[in-house]
């Protein structure tokens, strides 16, 4: 499953690169023989400056892995790197 995953991903627009895990769970960082994690590497912005923009591929990404019936996908898009995104950290 997490190979033909990975090369779903590799076949979409944007998309540079994959890392995949098989056996590794992302949501709990333990190893899982029914898990897997794959990181995915978009082009750079130069090469999607008209498309796709980051919202647009992880739609992109969820919509066609949603067509895998054997696990549960789900795109989750990286954390916002604290002092360069527009989260805000709240608390002292």
């Amino acid at each position: 499953v997490v190979r033909r995953a990975s090369d779903i991903i590799l076949k979409t627009p944007g998309v540079q690169y994959t890392v995949q895990f098989a056996g590794f769970s992302g949501a709990t960082r333990a190893n899982s023989s029914n898990a897997g994690a794959i990181f995915v590497g978009p082009k750079s912005f130069e090469e999607r400056i008209h498309g796709p923009t980051a919202p647009e591929l992880i739609a992109s990404l969820q919509q066609r892995l949603n067509e895998i019936e054997e696990a549960n996908i789900f795109v989750i898009p990286p954390p916002p790197v604290q002092g360069l995104g527009t989260a805000v950290k709240r608390g002292r």
